[in-house]
């Protein structure tokens, strides 16, 4: 009995004292985008945006988890008989691992992102499943940097694990046009936060 009342002490501290190491905020900024596909299509570069909650938990001195819920767009720009995008909307689930120097974090984690959306003027074409899968998969890097307690800015880039999509044209009996193969998204975020602390 006084090991098991222990050992509730002992959990109910931790909580406690993570609790107290716990912080929550926002975060939003562009993004610079760019899909690079297996094919011969020559992708420029898609400025959009993101913004969401960030939540940061302290591991240690120096050691941090910040998980994030973002709503993110990426895509990339491509040229035809006009100047054309592809763009999709993403719910993206960063989760960033951090050590910190001073006012400085270098960051670095995976992110899962869930397509919720996508505007091209390919659709008049091609469905939204033929553009880009329902998920992807990211591995992020970066550093943020402090200017107060709660104030900062982040530069992140983050590369795709996993194809975002598939560009392939055929005819109405199915035969391949144009094939570009998958692509995979690279992006460079630039972004403001300020986080409460709880």
């Amino acid at each position: 009995m006084k090991k098991i009342l222990f050992t509730v002490c002992v959990l109910f501290a931790s909580l406690i004292n993570l609790a107290a190491q716990f912080s929550i905020g926002i975060k939003a900024g562009p993004t610079f985008s760019r899909m690079n596909y297996e094919g011969d299509l020559e992708a420029k570069t898609l400025t959009s945006f993101h913004g969401g909650v960030v939540a940061g938990f302290n591991l240690g001195t120096k050691l941090s988890l910040q998980p994030e819920l973002l709503y993110a767009v990426k895509g990339t720009r491509y040229e035809g008989n006009d100047d054309s995008k592809m763009e999709v909307q993403y719910i993206s689930l960063p989760v960033m691992i951090g050590y910190s120097i001073n006012n400085l974090t270098l960051k670095a984690g995976p992110e899962l992102n869930l397509r919720v959306g996508v505007n091209s003027p390919l659709l008049n074409i091609l469905s939204e499943d033929d553009l880009f899968n329902s998920t992807e998969v990211s591995i992020g890097a970066g550093l943020a940097y402090k200017f107060l307690e709660n104030l900062g800015a982040e530069f992140r880039y983050t590369f795709g694990l996993t194809e975002a999509g598939n560009l392939t044209f055929t005819d109405v009996n199915g035969n391949t046009i144009d094939d570009d193969g998958d692509g995979k998204i690279q992006a460079v975020q630039l972004s403001v936060f300020y986080l409460i602390k709880s």
